[in-house]
Formats: structure tokens, C-alpha cells, sequence
């Protein structure tokens, strides 16, 4: 699964338009990553520490060496979508 995300994350590089490039962001960040970074901050929580291969596979569906290239993957995107100027998001708007 990582591989897909880190290609999507290539492809929305390419994007050049910023309000649909940050739209498609949102939508991969709210469609398949909240529940899977959830139930790992959930787990986390839980065990006090980075959870075993076991507890990850059952809980989350990422192994335990996919689990730090997911989160660093998660990070990019977030990224992308704070870094994004999109104009009708502006604090200055006037309503």
C-alpha cells in the first residue's frame, strides 16, 4: 500500500492547478488515510509504544516495517495540503 500512496503522491505533484491539487489531497487524506492513522495513534496509545507486527496487521492492516513509511507518507500529504495557497481560503477574505 505504501508504494500506491508514495506514486499517488507523485502524480498530485504534477497537478499544477494548487485549488485541485489541494481538493485531491483532501480527498485522499479523508477517503482512505484518517481511519488507518486513527486506529495507528489509537494503538500507539494504547500499547505505550511502536505495536508489534501482530497488533499492526490486526489493527491497522500495515505491517510493522510498513507502519513508519505510511506515517512518513501521511506527513507529506498533510504537508501538501497546509502548503497549498488556495485563494478563497484566505484569512484576508472579505465576506
Amino acid at each position: 500500500i505504501t508504494e500506491y500512496l508514495q506514486e499517488a503522491l507523485l502524480h498530485l505533484n504534477s497537478i499544477k492547478n494548487t485549488v485541485l491539487q489541494h481538493g485531491i489531497a483532501y480527498m485522499m487524506w479523508h477517503t482512505f488515510l484518517v481511519k488507518k492513522v486513527s486506529s495507528a495513534a489509537y494503538l500507539m496509545e494504547k500499547v505505550g509504544k511502536a505495536p508489534k507486527d501482530r497488533l499492526c496487521r490486526r489493527d491497522i492492516g500495515l505491517s510493522e516495517t510498513a507502519l513508519p513509511k505510511f506515517m512518513d507518507i501521511v506527513c507529506d500529504l498533510i504537508s501538501k495540503i497546509y502548503q497549498v495557497n488556495v485563494p478563497f481560503f484566505s484569512a484576508n477574505a472579505v465576506l
